[in-house]
């Protein structure tokens, strides 16, 4: 190393400096599409499940509605009918015994 010039030592150090830069460079690379992939995979996982559980908030909200115009009803045949249409939806919202292969 000591015959070697200033310039060289300099150039040297330099491409030294370099390779570990393209070296981090490839290690921040490989854990982005590392996150990337776990990102995916969540997302795949997540969607039915939000599909599932904004059906359920829908159900919910129909009943709540039905019950709330029940409430308001004045006359008995417009209550009979809330109530056939109330019994309908709860046989609607009940639970299978699995969902998309899920207990």
């Amino acid at each position: 190393m000591t015959s070697l010039t200033i310039r060289h030592r300099i150039l040297v150090s330099f491409a030294a400096v370099l390779v570990v830069m393209s070296v981090i460079a490839v290690i921040a690379y490989a854990w982005f599409l590392q996150a990337e992939r776990e990102a995916t995979e969540v997302e795949k996982g997540i969607l039915p499940d939000l599909y599932h559980s904004t059906e359920i908030m829908m159900g919910q909200m129909k009943a709540h509605s039905l019950l709330q115009e029940y409430a308001l009803q004045d006359n008995p045949s417009d209550k009979s009918t809330l109530e056939s249409t109330i019994a309908t939806n709860r046989d609607q919202s009940r639970p299978s015994a699995a969902v998309d292969g899920r207990v």
